[in-house]
C-alpha cells in the first residue's frame, strides 16, 4: 500500500488592504490562488488562508512581478512587505521535515504504525484518518519547551507574527512622547533628522557617508554611552562616520526606513519623516523604528560575528518568549539562549562556530541590544565568569515592553 503524507503548506494571514489589493489590483497572481483568498473567512480585520507550498511559490512569483511594476511608493511597499513575509514562510516551511516538524521518535512510531496497519490489510482511508489524528494531536499539544505554545501556534507565530491585525503580535502606535522620548534609538534618530532638516540636507562624501563636519556637529547631539565620546576623540585624529558606530546605524536605519533619501549628494528628510517628527506623533515614529529595525533592517549588520539569518527570521517567537519574563527580574544570557532560540537557530549557530559562548554573544548583538536601544529591556552587570571579558551578562524586561507589544495567540 502506498500512503501519501498530508499535504504541506502554510497558513497565510492577510490584512484587509493586502486582500483587497490582491483580489482587485493584480494581474500576475494565478486565479486559483485568488479564489482561495476570496473564499477565506474573515477573522477580525483580515483573513487567514491555507496555501500549499506550490501555491506559495506561485504567489511569490506574482507578488514579485507586481512589486517590480508598481506605479506608486505605497503599492510598491505593500508588495515588498508581502513578498518578504511570503519568502520567510516558504523558506521555513521547506526546511521542516515531511511530518510538519514532528520529532524523529514520534515520526518513526507513526511510520511503524502505518506499516503495521498496511500489513493487516486495514482500509487505507482508516489509516489516513488515524495518521492525521496523531499528527494533529502532536501539533496542537501545548509544550513547555515552547513556552506553553503548541507546534502549530509556534509555527503560526513565526510565519504570521509580524504585527498588526490579524497577525498574532500587535504593536501600540499611540504611545506618548513621555513614554518613548528618552529611549536611545528614538532620541538619536530624532536628533539626526532634526539636524538634517536644520542643515537643509546632510552633505555626503564621494563614498556616500556623512561628511566630517556633519559628524562633528552630531557628536554633541547624540546619546552615547558614558565615556564613549572621549574614547573616540582620543583614538581618532579625524572622526569619520564609520568611527561613530551609533551615528552610522542611525543613518542606515533612517535610510532603510525611508526617513531620509539621497538627493544631489545630500541626505534629505522625507515627507514621512517630517510628519513623524512632531511630538504628538512620537508613538508613530517609535513604531516605525521598531518595525524598521526588526523587519526591514538586516540585523546581522550589527555584529562582527558570524551571520545567522535564522535569528531575525524567528524574531516573533523570540519576542513572545521574552514577553513571558517577569518584569524587573534579571535573567542570565545563558539561560535565555535555549528559551528564545528555536532548535533550527541552535543548529545554524553550531554550523558556523563551535565556540561555547557564541549563542550568548549573538543573542546580545542581534536581539537584546536592539531591544535595549528601544527601551524595552535593559542589559545589566552580572557576575564575571572567566574567561568572559564582559560584565554585562544579565537582562531585565522593562514596563515599556508590555505597553508596546501585545500577543494574541
Amino acid at each position: 500500500m502506498i500512503l501519501d503524507f498530508p499535504p504541506q503548506g502554510v497558513l497565510l494571514a492577510l490584512t484587509r488592504q493586502e486582500r483587497q489589493t490582491l483580489l482587485h489590483d493584480t494581474t500576475a497572481v494565478p486565479p486559483h490562488i485568488l479564489h482561495k483568498i476570496e473564499a477565506a473567512p474573515w477573522e477580525g480585520e483580515g483573513v487567514r488562508v491555507w496555501l500549499s507550498l506550490d501555491d506559495i511559490e506561485e504567489l511569490l512569483t506574482g507578488v514579485s512581478w507586481e512589486a517590480s511594476h508598481a506605479t506608486c511608493e505605497r503599492r510598491d511597499q505593500l508588495f515588498l512587505d508581502l513578498y518578504d513575509r511570503l519568502a520567510a514562510m516558504f523558506a521555513q516551511a521547506v526546511g521542516l521535515d515531511r511530518m510538519g516538524g514532528i520529532a524523529d521518535p514520534l515520526r518513526e512510531l507513526i511510520r511503524g504504525f502505518v506499516q503495521l496497519m498496511a500489513e493487516a490489510n486495514v482500509d487505507p482511508d482508516s489509516v489516513r484518518q488515524e495518521l492525521a489524528r496523531l499528527i494533529d494531536e502532536q501539533n496542537t499539544r501545548s509544550l513547555t519547551e515552547l513556552g506553553g505554545l503548541s507546534p502549530d501556534q509556534a509555527f503560526l507565530l513565526n510565519n504570521c507574527g509580524w504585527w498588526a491585525d490579524p497577525f498574532p503580535i500587535r504593536l501600540e502606535p499611540n504611545l506618548s512622547f513621555q513614554q518613548v522620548g528618552q529611549t536611545e534609538l528614538f532620541r538619536n534618530v530624532r536628533a539626526f533628522l532634526q539636524a538634517v532638516e536644520e542643515f537643509e540636507g546632510a552633505p555626503t562624501t564621494a563614498k556616500g557617508n556623512l561628511t566630517r563636519a556633519f559628524v562633528g556637529h552630531m557628536l554633541e547631539l547624540l546619546s552615547l554611552p558614558p565615556g564613549h565620546l572621549e574614547m573616540i576623540r582620543q583614538v581618532c585624529k579625524v572622526i569619520n562616520e564609520s568611527d561613530v558606530w551609533t551615528l552610522h546605524i542611525v543613518r542606515v536605519i533612517c535610510q532603510v526606513g525611508r526617513l531620509v533619501r539621497k538627493r544631489k549628494k545630500r541626505f534629505v528628510i522625507t515627507r514621512k519623516a517630517r510628519g513623524l517628527l512632531q511630538e504628538d506623533r512620537a508613538g508613530g515614529l517609535y513604531y516605525h523604528l521598531f518595525d524598521t529595525m526588526f523587519r526591514q533592517f538586516n540585523l546581522d549588520y550589527l555584529t562582527r560575528l558570524h551571520e545567522v539569518p535564522g535569528i531575525q527570521a524567528t524574531i516573533p517567537y523570540a519576542l513572545y518568549r521574552i514577553g513571558q519574563l517577569p518584569v524587573g527580574q534579571d535573567h542570565d544570557f545563558e539561560s535565555l539562549v535555549p528559551m528564545v532560540f528555536v532548535p533550527t537557530v541552535h543548529e545554524e549557530i553550531g554550523a558556523v562556530s563551535s565556540h561555547g559562548d557564541m549563542p550568548q554573544w549573538l543573542l546580545k548583538d542581534l536581539l537584546l541590544r536592539p531591544l535595549e536601544s528601544l527601551g524595552l529591556v535593559k542589559i545589566v552587570a552580572g557576575e564575571r565568569k572567566p574567561p568572559s571579558v564582559s560584565l554585562k551578562t544579565r537582562v531585565r524586561r522593562l514596563p515599556l515592553f508590555d505597553a508596546f507589544i501585545r500577543f494574541d495567540i
